[in-house]
């Protein structure tokens, strides 16, 4: 097993944790420091939080690293995640199709569509920069890395866990909690 790290694998690895650290960090600023999902009459700074945190850094910044890494030989794009149209669309009506009978299992407030689109349209930027950024960037580049001498199935799973931790680890950024000692 090799200990040297390649200057482009060290490259991936800088570019995807300053990535994961940036969106944390204004993740933290523009929402859990200022609670701004706890005040609903502050449209304005829900608005800034989503296009700053989660469009442009989340998303952009996610598509661009990915980009530079695949023009680079880094990683693929399949390597990613990234495996077509056909492959996308399915993927999104299946995930639709079980989050609608989830939501209805749980004993749904509502089926009034218009409250189903809100909420729909509240979490999906999140839930799409969430993705790019924990699983998408980070998890490909850590699977890539620790492919090395592990093989693809341990090199999978231990970068499953690193970009698990990393997603708990942002949740506490956007949405923080007191915690007291008794």
């Amino acid at each position: 097993m090799s200990t040297t790290i390649a200057p482009s694998t060290r490259r991936a690895l800088i570019l995807a944790l300053a990535l994961y650290l940036l969106w944390v960090l204004v993740t933290y600023l523009l929402e859990g420091r200022i609670h701004t999902f706890q005040r609903p009459e502050d449209m304005g700074a829900r608005l800034v939080y989503t296009l700053v945190a989660n469009i442009l850094i989340g998303i952009g910044g996610s598509a661009l690293v990915i980009r530079f890494l695949s023009r680079a030989g880094t990683i693929s794009t399949q390597q990613a995640g990234f495996r077509g149209l056909r492959h996308a669309a399915v993927a999104v009506v299946v995930g639709g199709a079980l989050g609608f009978v989830i939501y209805a299992a749980q004993g749904a407030p509502t089926f009034n569509p218009v409250v189903i689109l809100n909420a729909y349209a509240q979490v999906l930027v999140v839930s799409v920069a969430e993705v790019l950024v924990c699983w998408t960037v980070v998890g490909s580049i850590a699977e890539s890395l620790l492919r090395d001498g592990r093989g693809r199935w341990v090199s999978v799973i231990l970068a499953a866990i690193i970009a698990s931790v990393l997603f708990g680890v942002y949740h506490f950024a956007h949405s923080p909690r007191s915690i007291r000692l008794a």
